[in-house]
């Protein structure tokens, strides 16, 4: 019995990601395969040197910006980059990433 409801768990899971990528555009799909990296120490407020690079690199702003254009998977953390503070600042960083994520519209 244990190991039946264990497929049907996958199953239900797996029906469940099948359709939410059947709703995503070819954008969203393609931008969920990479791991990007952005300057700043902040998802929506980096200093105006994090911003002018941003722009001048990929056209845009900011982290929250770069998830909304590019619907990326993933975004990597650089101390040249200006991620990386202390554990305070990337927890707060991590956190406004995720926001940014998850207030995009669900397919």
């Amino acid at each position: 019995r244990g190991q039946d409801h264990g497929r049907d768990h996958d199953r239900d899971r797996d029906s469940q990601l099948k359709k939410l990528i059947s709703r995503m555009s070819v954008e969203e799909k393609i931008g969920q395969l990479f791991v990007m990296r952005v300057y700043g120490h902040s998802a929506t407020a980096p200093d105006q040197a994090d911003i002018d690079a941003n722009l001048s690199q990929m056209g845009v702003r900011t982290a929250a910006e770069l998830i909304a254009k590019y619907h990326v998977g993933g975004i990597i953390y650089f101390t040249w980059a200006h991620n990386v503070r202390d554990p305070h600042q990337i927890a707060a960083l991590s956190n406004g990433i995720q926001r940014a994520g998850l207030s995009q519209p669900t397919p």
